[in-house]
């Protein structure tokens, strides 16, 4: 299935402006950056079936933005990393300029609870100098999905989860028939590739999701905050990959 870029394009226009429309219309925004330290493997099926290790830097930024009873959460974040595998090295790029919950009020007595749909844009690249010629690998995903963003207290001590699953969308991976011996290295080449022959996905074809624990050390001020982040990203389909992210992130809160 052909999926133009400039439908892409008009999705993230629009989340950006309604994001800038919420920011107005909500009672209190509060925005915050992230930092954090990842550790991540990556299995190729293309790539001789090998897993490469490795460990990432990553940051970005968030927005808490009630809208009405309703909470919406929008946050971007990129990652540099190298990895490893039998003294092989390789590079990592993580670029995921939208994730974005739009969170219905489902809160209870004690907590907080806010579950809805989630759109998220996420791009993947790696490099493999003493594999396959040096060819860059990717995974592109345009996806919505469901999520959910729960705040309470357990023993004085504030904690917030935040879980989210894909759950239809379009994948961007390469081909086992790609030309061996002909790849355009440049920015603009390899940007082109990340959007080229997507395929459209179910539950059935592609697992991605992701799981947070937040800990607030001060529960009065919010201003910082120390989580544990979860996330997973595999395909059923060939070329298959497989893709574990686990990290400690420091969030500090403007």
């Amino acid at each position: 299935m052909k999926f133009q870029i400039k439908h892409i394009l008009k999705t993230v226009m629009v989340v950006i402006v309604l994001v800038q429309f919420t920011e107005s219309y909500g009672q209190e925004k509060f925005s915050s950056y992230f930092f954090s330290a990842n550790f991540f493997q990556i299995k190729e099926e293309d790539n001789l079936g090998m897993v490469f290790k490795g460990a990432q830097l990553k940051g970005g930024f968030i927005y808490d933005i009630p809208a009405g009873e309703n909470l919406i959460i929008y946050q971007n974040n990129i990652g540099i990393g190298l990895m490893f595998s039998r003294s092989m090295l390789s590079a990592q790029i993580n670029f995921k300029p939208i994730d974005f919950l739009y969170g219905f009020n489902l809160s209870s007595k004690g907590s907080k609870f806010y579950l809805g749909p989630t759109l998220k844009a996420e791009y993947n690249l790696q490099f493999y100098p003493f594999l396959k010629g040096g060819q860059p690998f990717w995974f592109t995903n345009y996806s919505l999905g469901i999520g959910g963003n729960i705040e309470f207290n357990f023993n004085d001590q504030l904690f917030r989860i935040h879980l989210s699953s894909s759950l239809i969308g379009f994948v961007s991976r390469p081909q086992f028939d790609r030309d061996p011996y002909w790849m355009d290295f440049s920015i603009l080449g390899i940007v082109k590739q990340a959007h080229q022959k997507f395929k459209f996905f179910t539950p059935g074809d592609l697992i991605s999701t992701s799981f947070q624990l937040e800990y607030f050390p001060d529960l009065e001020d919010h201003a910082v905050s120390i989580s544990y982040n979860l996330e997973y990203f595999g395909t059923n389909y060939k070329p298959k990959v497989a893709f574990i992210d686990q990290c400690i992130e420091v969030k500090l809160s403007l």
